[in-house]
C-alpha cells in the first residue's frame, strides 16, 4: 500500500483570508465555490481529488488548490469535534463531518439493519433470524481471523464452533477465540463499556495466540509497535504506552455517552465506527488490536438495537479490499484527523455486507421452502426442521445434544427433547460412542431425501 499524497497546507490559505475579504470580488468567488460542494455527493481526499477534472460549476480561473481550500473551508464550518486527541498533541483534534452522502448511507442502514430484512420473497424480522441465519454468525469469526493472517477454512470454523472440535493450531485458536469474543460482547450489550470489559474481550481474542502469553488482556508496556508494510514503510506510530489507560477511559466514556440536551448527537452506527477507528488508532495491545476494534463496533451497534449487524461480516468485505481499509485510516491521519473518511469507508462496508446477507437470505429461504414443503405435514418445531433441512442438504452429517444446544441457544433439556422426539419418529437414529450420544439420519429422513432427488 502506498501512502496517500498529503494535501496542500490549508493553514497558509487561511492566513490570506483577511486580505481575501478585503477584495469582495475574490471573496465572493471563493465562497461560491465553498458553498456549492454539498451537492456533489462525494467526500474526497486530496489524494483522489488531484486527479479529478474540476467541476464545470466552478468560476473561471479557479485552480485545483483553490478548489481544495474551498472544500476544506466548507468542511471546517460544519465539522463536529470528538473528545480524542491525536498522538502529537499539537496536531488538530479528531473531528468528523456529516455530508449528505453520509446521511443517506445512515438512512439506508437504519432501514436495513434495525427492522425487517427484505428478500426476494418476503421480509424477515428478528424473531425469524435463527431460522435462516444460524450459520451466517460463523462468518465474522472466520473472516476476522483470515484478515489477520490465519490459514483456515469455513469447514474448519464450522467444526470448531458448531461441533466443539478442539483447536489444534494457532489459526484454529484465532477462529474459536473470535467466536467466543462475539458471544462475550453479546452478553454485555446491556452494560456500560468499561476498560475491564475491553481488556477481557482482548484476553478472549488472544488467548493462546501471543508470543508473550501474559499480555493477553493487558495494555502494551512499550512503544515497540508500528503499523507498516513488508517493505519497511511506516504508516502509523501509535500513542505512547503511558497514555493508554487514560485514552481507554476516554473511549469508554464516549461509547456510553447519552444523547442529552447539551450533548452532540452522534448516530449510533457512526459512534460504533468511531469506536472501531480510535481503538485501532491507539493500538493499545501488542497484538489483536484490529480484532478487538471490530468487536467494539459490533458491541456498540448491537447495543443500539441493530440486530442484523450480528449476522453480517465486515471483516469479509474488508478482506476483499484491504488497501481501501488501510487508506481510510491514512486519509484521516493525513487530513487534519478528519474521521469522516473512515466513517464513509465503513458505511460502504456495512452496506455491502448487508447486501450480501440479503442474497444469502434469499437463497436460504428458497432452499428451506423446498424442504419445508416436504415437511409441511409433520408437526415439527423450527429447530427440528432446520436440522432436518441441514441433514438433507448434507451440510450436517451427525448431530449431538451439545451441538444442537449451542446452535439454537436453548437449554440442554430442550435440545435433548428435540433430538429424541425426532428419533422416536425415525427421523434420526442414535448411537452411543463412549459416554456420548450421536444422532444420524434415520429411515424417515432417508425416504424424504429420496423423494427430493426423484
Amino acid at each position: 500500500m502506498k501512502a496517500p499524497n498529503p494535501p496542500p497546507d490549508t493553514s497558509k490559505f487561511y492566513e490570506k483570508l483577511p486580505n481575501l475579504q478585503e477584495n469582495p470580488q475574490e471573496f465572493t468567488r471563493f465562497m461560491s465555490v465553498a458553498m456549492s460542494l454539498d451537492s456533489q455527493g462525494e467526500y474526497l481526499h486530496w489524494d483522489k481529488l488531484r486527479f479529478k477534472p474540476l467541476p464545470q460549476f466552478l468560476p473561471e480561473n479557479v485552480t485545483l488548490e483553490e478548489y481544495w481550500h474551498a472544500i476544506k473551508f466548507n468542511r471546517a464550518t460544519s465539522s463536529k469535534p470528538l473528545p480524542f486527541v491525536p498522538k502529537d498533541k499539537e496536531d488538530i483534534p479528531f473531528s468528523f463531518c456529516r455530508p449528505d452522502c453520509l446521511l443517506a448511507d445512515l438512512r439506508h442502514i437504519d432501514i436495513k439493519a434495525g427492522g425487517m430484512v427484505s428478500t426476494g420473497h418476503e421480509a424477515i424480522g428478528h424473531e425469524d433470524s435463527q431460522r435462516y441465519l444460524t450459520r451466517s454468525i460463523l462468518e465474522e469469526p472466520f473472516s476476522s481471523s483470515v484478515l489477520e493472517g490465519a490459514a483456515t477454512t469455513r469447514l474448519k470454523a464450522q467444526a470448531l464452533i458448531e461441533q466443539g472440535e478442539k483447536p489444534l493450531t494457532k489459526d484454529d485458536r484465532m477462529v474459536l477465540n473470535n467466536y467466543k469474543a462475539m458471544m462475550f460482547i453479546k452478553e454485555h450489550i446491556d452494560s456500560d463499556l468499561t476498560p475491564a470489559i475491553i481488556l477481557e474481550c482482548h484476553k478472549i481474542i488472544t488467548d493462546g495466540t501471543l508470543d508473550r502469553p501474559e499480555m493477553a488482556g493487558q495494555l502494551r508496556d512499550n512503544n515497540d509497535i508500528v503499523v507498516g508494510d513488508e517493505y519497511g514503510e511506516i504508516f502509523h506510530e501509535p500513542p505512547n504506552f503511558t497514555e493508554l489507560e487514560k485514552r481507554l477511559q476516554t473511549l469508554c466514556e464516549f461509547a456510553n455517552a447519552g444523547e442529552g440536551e447539551n450533548s452532540l448527537y452522534i448516530h449510533p452506527i457512526t459512534r460504533a465506527i468511531i469506536l472501531h477507528f480510535i481503538l485501532a488508532y491507539d493500538h493499545p495491545f501488542i497484538d489483536g488490536n484490529g480484532r478487538t476494534a471490530r468487536a467494539l463496533f459490533y458491541w456498540s451497534a448491537l447495543r443500539s438495537g441493530y440486530w442484523i449487524i450480528e449476522y453480517i461480516s465486515i471483516s469479509k468485505i474488508i478482506k476483499n479490499a484491504q488497501v481501501k481499509y488501510g487508506k481510510a485510516f491514512l486519509y484521516t491521519e493525513t487530513d487534519d484527523n478528519d474521521v469522516t473518511y473512515f466513517i464513509m469507508h465503513q458505511l460502504d462496508v456495512i452496506k455491502r455486507a448487508i447486501a450480501e446477507l440479503e442474497k444469502y437470505l434469499d437463497r436460504q429461504k428458497t432452499k428451506y421452502k423446498n424442504t419445508e414443503n416436504l415437511l409441511s405435514a409433520e408437526t415439527l418445531n423450527h429447530r427440528q426442521k432446520h436440522l432436518l433441512t441441514e441433514l438433507i442438504r448434507k451440510r450436517v452429517f451427525v448431530i449431538t445434544i451439545d451441538k444442537h444446544q449451542r446452535l439454537h441457544d436453548v437449554s440442554y433439556l430442550t435440545a435433548r427433547k428435540d433430538l429424541d422426539d425426532l428419533r422416536k419418529d425415525k427421523w434420526l437414529t442414535k448411537k452411543n460412542v463412549g459416554r456420548k450420544y450421536y444422532y444420524y439420519p434415520g429411515r424417515a429422513l432417508e425416504n424424504l431425501q429420496n423423494q427430493q432427488t426423484n
